[in-house]
């Protein structure tokens, strides 16, 4: 199994998280985790999303990213470290609304690692003739390629672009 690792410092987080190429079992964690979050969201009141991109990071990329990380090792947070240099520990599962609180830049690094490892994951936002978001692309309910929703007419397949991944 491939895995690329991720290396974050900052003022409040020194961590390496450990992402892995899936296999069904982080398929399986990332779907549950995505039905979780839909849970949550659906009892929320509408004015508790900032966004229609809040709802997309909390449904969509939250359960990716998490599903997909094997190992978190922190750095800098020990007990034996002098509490003025201590960092925040970080540990997984993080709920979507943790998720929220993180710094972007390590979100950007661990998206980078997911998607590299999990081209099939990465989702696409399209939007229909009326302008509104459709169902994301890329999951595992796409219908491209089948007969639904194409006027019973079976789409060609395009040839997949090569995709140039590190690991170790």
């Amino acid at each position: 199994m491939r895995t690329e690792t991720v290396h974050y410092v900052d003022d409040d987080y020194d961590v390496t998280l450990v992402v892995v190429q899936a296999t069904m079992r982080e398929a399986v964690k990332r779907a549950t985790l995505r039905s979780t979050e839909e849970g949550v969201l659906k009892n929320a009141s509408a004015s508790s999303l900032d966004s229609y991109y809040e709802w997309w990071v909390r449904v969509i990329d939250y359960p990716c990213f998490v599903a997909a990380t094997k190992e978190v090792i922190n750095h800098a947070s020990d007990d034996d470290i002098p509490e003025d240099l201590r960092k925040k520990p970080f540990a997984l599962p993080v709920s979507g609304e943790e998720f929220l609180d993180l710094p972007e830049a390590l979100v950007a690094l661990w998206e980078r690692a997911v998607w590299s490892l999990n081209p099939h994951w990465i989702p696409s936002m399209e939007l229909d003739e009326k302008g509104k978001a459709s169902e994301p692309r890329g999951n595992s309910h796409s219908t491209k390629g089948s007969s639904r929703g194409s006027g019973g007419k079976k789409e060609p397949r395009r040839p997949k672009k090569k995709q140039t991944t590190r690991g170790t």
